[in-house]
């Protein structure tokens, strides 16, 4: 049920229970950026509630784009967290 860059490597025996505690962290970060994109919107949708025009800010369109960098961050660092590691 886990996808990710070299599965058989990584979810050997003896590298098992240390991936998935790198993967149990990593999954942590999504949900604390996850969480910080929503408690952002929604303080920005409660803003926009308060004004007459009820439009949202053009904050949004920078907490969006800070959300999609932090994922391409995110995603590079994993990506790179389980590439095999080179021969000796």
């Amino acid at each position: 049920m886990v996808n990710i860059p070299n599965r058989e490597y990584w979810l050997s025996d003896e590298r098992k229970e240390k991936t998935l505690q790198t993967l149990n962290r990593e999954m942590g970060w999504v949900f604390v950026g996850v969480l910080a994109l929503v408690i952002s919107v929604n303080h920005l949708v409660y803003q926009a509630n308060l004004r007459d025009d009820r439009t949202l800010s053009d904050l949004f369109l920078l907490v969006f784009i800070g959300f999609l960098a932090f994922i391409a961050i995110w995603m590079l660092r994993f990506f790179t967290m389980f590439k095999l590691p080179k021969e000796k």
